[in-house]
């Protein structure tokens, strides 16, 4: 797989929703194809989100197959209540959490080492901040607990709305100001002298 990608989610190509329904009555149909188009135009999202969420390439790497192979399971199943891609936005968060989960474990009963991140896949817009700034404020963001980096980077590096937010992780709208608000508070204490308030 290729390297990290980097910049905000929302300029990377991701197929309309029409054309994603259309790609997926294909699929339904038999067209194997279809999938592949699918794979095609979300992967370069699903890739970003896990790198920003995760912070290990290989972790990563490992995350978007295992997204794409629920995407492909569940894919019979979808309805179209929520928007497809706000479907694989969540499916993407979910296993990030349990890849989270499964390696805190490893860690803690196998005592592997903590892999460390490599510098080349970091994926903080830097906004013309030099490199020991930007480094900074990656390892900010990668010390935040889950919960309040799913809101960090959902909000700040893809800004999304609080109201897709909502639906992506389908916790209330006050509940996730709340986290945004705790996560900013975080932040502040590790990046003393850089955030005015």
């Amino acid at each position: 797989m290729a390297d990290s990608p980097s910049g905000p989610l929302k300029g990377d190509p991701t197929p309309a929703d029409g054309q994603d329904e259309s790609l997926i009555e294909r699929f339904a149909r038999g067209d194997g194809s279809a999938f592949d188009r699918i794979v095609e135009g979300h992967q370069a999202r699903v890739a970003a989100l896990a790198y920003r969420l995760l912070g290990w390439s290989d972790d990563a790497e490992d995350v978007v197959q295992e997204v794409f192979l629920s995407v492909l399971k569940g894919l019979p199943k979808f309805r179209g209540e929520a928007r497809f891609s706000s479907w694989v936005t969540r499916i993407t968060i979910n296993e990030c959490r349990k890849h989270r989960r499964g390696r805190f474990l490893r860690l803690r009963w196998l005592g592997q080492p903590k892999r460390p991140v490599d510098a080349s896949n970091r994926s903080v817009p830097d906004g013309g901040l030099d490199q020991e700034t930007v480094e900074r404020i990656h390892r900010a963001i990668q010390g935040l607990p889950m919960r309040y980096r799913e809101v960090v980077v959902l909000r700040y590096l893809e800004e999304m709305s609080i109201e897709a937010m909502s639906e992506v992780l389908g916790t209330r709208p006050n509940t996730i100001e709340v986290r945004l608000h705790r996560a900013r508070t975080h932040l502040k204490g590790r990046l003393a002298g850089l955030m005015e308030a």
